[in-house]
């Protein structure tokens, strides 16, 4: 009997053994593999760059896209492109609709009588669901576009929200609807899709060591209601292509026709320069849509207006500083002024002492004057703020844009329970009742943001602008084809630089442009007037002018390049792409310490 116990206790132990060294090797084995899967991951992310496509509404990103899958996919299959061809309908349809809008802005009529009963079946028809774009469309488009009211309107696009291949799809007009129409990758190029979602270009570049490295292109939308969600996308990324549309220069935003597009463009690069998640992450920028740059040159537009939308803006702030809040710790309240503050107080809309009591920065923005004096709001602030008058504290002083300082500043105005605090501000305060008026479209930190390109472009005016012969290069190398191209020009350029005695007056010289024609039309280059180089090498300018503004000690080290581009040329496209990448896989191993 004990003989028999003892056996099956022996067993029982040498089961349970049994089953821990089993337990013991699977263990050892899911290590093995998740050690095998973190290998892997690591190798993957040496060899996968991840770049993040940044830029404002309509500066070319998605267009930037498409050319990578045209170099580097093969292009577009069959039946990608038939799947393009309503979108570029849709495009014609767009370009007439925005114009018939810009004829009601600008007040223009139609010259025809039958043109607005043709605009009315148009509009019936092509908005609704579902629409096939039959061939009567086409006709009342052929109409409505050879009415010379239409045409006037078109000839002052940039008054009004034109997108940029309007002209383009007009001339491809008779192409487009052709029954057997097939659209080409300068179609697609050109076709404008509002970018809503997320869109991610993969695909493997060869580094010639028997060996390819994985690109990540991953394009978010522009729009400023988009950009919140930028962030979510700044984790392990090895650059931030930023787009620039130099075009831009005379227009405004579609979401915001008060705010100008390329001051729009400098606000947000600042913001993703200074961004203390990107600070070791080196940023592209590509000064895109020189062509049309070149064709407003040649209509007469000028980039001049910057400095005046600058000045106006910094003259603006000038006037309206501080006119909301006006705070002296020196004077004595009164027993009697404290009992008429609180009929005052009582006397204030809700909505005006939420403006107040909670948020004392937005009330600079939101209040056209006030005037509010402290004794001791609360015994623990002992903060000695001074006289905080119109002409002794800029807009954007450090001390007072920032939104930290200010809460601590007034810690006992800006409350987490207002009913408490509005109770004991009224026993030490006098307030002015007024009226509100709308906040300003932006933030705080946008109305700082936007103080800070106002005086960048006011201190570097358009008008006092004369790009250096290294600049003029630098723009000529980015556009040409090729190098061989660019040597042939550079050639003549010396050798035409040798008879002038003062570079500044060869730079702006009749001839230096007649040579210039001469040259873009043996090499069919894009630019032909000497304005267009001065203009994009000035916007190039405001943008390497604003990195070394914002830089600090924190980001010394960062890297900005900068390309002059045409996303919908391929030949250049292909040309600054090749140089992008091989700085992007240097400095991509360079970061890993394989290099």
């Amino acid at each position: 009997m004990n003989f028999t116990c003892s056996m099956c206790f022996k067993s029982s132990v040498t089961s349970e053994q049994n089953n821990l060294k089993r337990t013991q090797k699977q263990v050892h084995r899911m290590s093995q593999e998740i050690d095998r899967q973190i290998s892997m991951c690591k190798k993957m992310e040496v060899n996968c760059l991840k770049l993040l496509l940044l830029g404002t509404g309509e500066s070319g990103k998605s267009t930037l896209l498409k050319q990578m899958k045209i170099i580097h996919i093969n292009g577009f299959s069959t039946k990608e492109k038939l799947d393009y061809i309503p979108i570029i309908k849709q495009n014609i349809r767009d370009v007439i609709l925005s114009i018939l809008g810009g004829m009601k802005t600008l007040q223009l009529d139609f010259i025809q009588s039958r043109t607005a009963d043709v605009v009315k079946s148009l509009i019936e028809k092509s908005l609704a669901d579902n629409y096939t774009y039959p061939e009567t469309f086409f006709d009342e488009v052929y109409e409505i576009w050879s009415d010379p009211g239409v045409q006037r309107a078109y000839t002052r696009a940039n008054e009004f929200q034109l997108f940029d291949s309007a002209t383009y799809f007009m001339r491809r007009f008779d192409v487009i609807r052709k029954p057997d129409y097939i659209p080409t990758d300068q179609d697609i190029l050109r076709c404008r899709k509002m970018t809503d979602s997320i869109t991610e270009l993969q695909f493997d570049i060869p580094t010639g060591r028997k060996s390819s490295v994985h690109f990540r292109i991953i394009d978010v939308s522009g729009q400023r209601g988009a950009r919140k969600k930028w962030i979510q996308f700044f984790d392990n990324v090895t650059a931030i292509l930023y787009l620039v549309d130099c075009s831009s220069f005379d227009q405004t935003l579609i979401e915001d026709h008060r705010q100008n597009r390329l001051i729009d463009s400098l606000e947000v690069f600042e913001q993703a320069w200074s961004n203390k998640y990107l600070r070791k992450v080196p940023m592209i920028v590509f000064l895109n849509k020189i062509d049309l740059l070149e064709e407003k040159i040649c209509n007469g537009h000028r980039a001049d207006n910057l400095h005046k939308l600058a000045e106006t803006w910094l003259q603006s702030a000038k006037s309206s500083r501080y006119k909301s809040l006006n705070v002296n710790l020196s004077k004595k309240i009164s027993s009697s002024q404290k009992s008429t503050s609180s009929q005052k107080i009582d006397s204030i809309s809700p909505n005006e002492k939420h403006i107040l009591l909670t948020n004392p920065l937005q009330c600079t923005n939101s209040l056209s004057s006030a005037s509010v004096e402290f004794n001791q709001i609360n015994r623990k602030f002992s903060h000695t703020l001074g006289d905080t008058s119109i002409n002794e504290h800029p807009l954007n002083n450090d001390k007072w844009t920032d939104q930290t300082q200010i809460n601590k500043r007034f810690s006992s105005v800006y409350s987490l329970h207002s009913s408490i605090r509005l109770n004991q501000c009224s026993e030490y305060c006098t307030v002015l009742s007024i009226p509100c008026k709308p906040a300003s479209s932006g933030m705080s930190s946008r109305v700082s943001c936007t103080t800070v390109i106002a005086r960048l472009i006011a201190d570097l005016p358009y008008r006092d602008f004369k790009p250096t012969a290294q600049q003029r290069t630098e723009f000529l190398t980015c556009l040409l084809p090729t190098t061989k191209s660019f040597k042939h020009y550079h050639d003549n350029v010396n050798s035409h630089r040798k008879k002038c005695i003062n570079l500044d007056k060869y730079i702006h010289a009749d001839d230096d442009g007649e040579m210039t024609k001469q040259f873009n039309q043996q090499h069919k280059f894009i630019v032909t007037h000497p304005e267009t180089i001065r203009t994009a090498c000035y916007i190039k300018h405001l943008f390497e002018e604003l990195t070394k503004r914002t830089t600090t000690a924190y980001y010394k080290n960062r890297t900005c390049l900068f390309y002059y581009t045409c996303a919908v040329n391929t030949n250049t496209m292909n040309h600054i792409l090749q140089g992008c990448q091989r700085f992007l896989i240097q400095d991509h191993l360079e970061r890993y310490g394989l290099i």
